[in-house]
């Protein structure tokens, strides 16, 4: 009967391009266990929001002010989120001032203790732009050969890392000119083996021979899903892991300043910024006790997309070592996959009530494996599972009760069988409570 403390969090969204599937799937899922947190009355904090918009170059209209562009684009995703019924309890835009507040807490101990370090790499540098930020470089993927990929990303045909080291015949997308290679200070982010361990050790589980969890003694038990497990146990593993890119470029747009004196006329990489936006949120909107490992037990659920994973923002908050809370409990689901005639856009411009939209994507989440959309999946859905099944059942109860008892249920004696009945039902709703904390919505 004692309230829970529930944290709830989701992706944090590029405002430049929110509108995909996996995002609003993320969102969603975090919107219907906030709704079944709190009609169960527990507190719940549900906190999303856009990360901070850098590169910007090229899309401002002439006239238009940063602040506005950057403004209007945070206001067309909150409206989206709106229309689709997501309840957040703060969904904000990730600024600079969040970001170096928490860079100021958290960078000294990282280079304390080593998990920072500098070391010279190549960096790209564009005579023309006097800079280049880091979405303004495609190239050749070195291992599949593909022209038309962008530096510092995995590569969309081969999943090949490509960096400022690999990448082939690097060019400026605004002045189609070959990029120079030069060697450079660099500050980079390293997963050494103890805060792997440590980041293990918060989600590690055994398994006895009858198959069961046992989860290592804690306050709060561990339940990452498997794409969850998988997706963390990855990006420690491949060669990508060994360390992260923290210093951009000098003039990065609307970057965030590196709160290190030899690299205060650099801003921060979009990677690990936007790892310290995620943290940024949580710890600016919940009071600390929210957010710390304390005597008040507070269960922090995350929902993501695969790609989306987290694993950069748990390993800065582990490392950090300040009683940072990771997550308890976290959602990991694979891709939805659409044709181009569907799109997020479309779905909002049309007439068709917004739970039917939000039923057929929670009845097709893609937990275990990838999934895809179809105009006549989503018309079958709807039609059968939903009108014909569902809201049929309901509509002949209260026909039934409105003809029979003028719409009000008289006062009754359960018989025998009736308590039968009564207590099946009881079992079912105590199911799918369980089955609901354990984050699987489709079963």
């Amino acid at each position: 009967n004692t309230k829970r403390k529930v944290l709830i969090s989701s992706n944090l969204l590029n405002a430049l391009s929110p509108f995909g599937f996996n995002n609003l799937m993320g969102v969603i899922s975090g919107d219907v266990y906030a709704r079944f947190e709190r009609q169960r009355g527990n507190e719940v904090k549900y906190i999303g929001g856009t990360e901070l918009t850098t590169d910007i170059r090229g899309r401002i209209r002439e006239g238009q002010q940063v602040d506005e562009y950057i403004s209007s684009l945070h206001q067309r995703v909150a409206s989206m989120f709106l229309w689709f019924g997501v309840k957040f309890d703060h969904f904000t835009h990730v600024d600079s001032t969040i970001l170096f507040q928490v860079a100021q807490d958290i960078m000294p101990v990282l280079i304390n203790h080593n998990i920072i370090m500098e070391e010279m790499s190549v960096e790209l540098y564009c005579k023309e732009c006097e800079h280049t930020s880091i979405g303004d470089v495609r190239g050749s993927c070195p291992s599949c050969g593909d022209n038309s990929q962008f530096a510092f990303q995995s590569c969309r045909h081969c999943a090949f890392y490509c960096d400022s080291d690999n990448i082939l015949n690097p060019y400026c997308i605004y002045h189609k000119r070959s990029l120079q290679k030069k060697q450079s200070h660099q500050l980079r982010m390293h997963f050494p083996t103890a805060l792997k361990n440590r980041v293990y050790d918060w989600f590690r589980y055994t398994t006895d021979k009858k198959g069961t969890r046992a989860m290592f003694p804690r306050k709060v038990d561990c339940k990452w899903n498997t794409l969850a497990l998988h997706t963390t146990l990855d990006f420690f593993t491949n060669y990508r892991s060994e360390s992260m890119r923290v210093a951009g470029h000098p003039n990065y747009d609307l970057g965030v300043p590196i709160p290190v004196e030899k690299y205060k006329d650099k801003k921060f990489a979009r990677e690990f910024e936007n790892a310290l936006g995620e943290a940024g949120l949580i710890l600016t909107h919940t009071p600390p006790h929210w957010w710390k490992e304390t005597d008040q037990i507070v269960e922090h659920f995350r929902f993501t997309s695969c790609y989306l994973f987290p694993s950069a923002t748990i390993s800065i908050l582990s490392a950090a070592g300040k009683q940072y809370m990771l997550p308890h409990q976290v959602s990991a689901n694979e891709f939805l996959y659409s044709s181009s005639r569907i799109s997020v856009q479309r779905i909002v411009l049309s007439p068709l009530p917004v739970e039917a939209w939000r039923y057929y994507l929670i009845s097709r989440r893609p937990e275990k494996s990838n999934a895809r959309f179809s105009s006549s999946d989503f018309e079958r859905s709807v039609n059968t599972e939903l009108i014909s099944n569902f809201c049929n059942f309901i509509h002949r109860i209260l026909k039934f009760v409105h003809k029979f008892f003028n719409g009000v249920l008289p006062e009754y004696l359960l018989q025998e069988e009736d308590q039968k009945f009564v207590k099946e039902i009881d079992e079912q709703v105590h199911k799918y409570i369980a089955t609901l904390n354990n984050l699987n919505f489709k079963e």
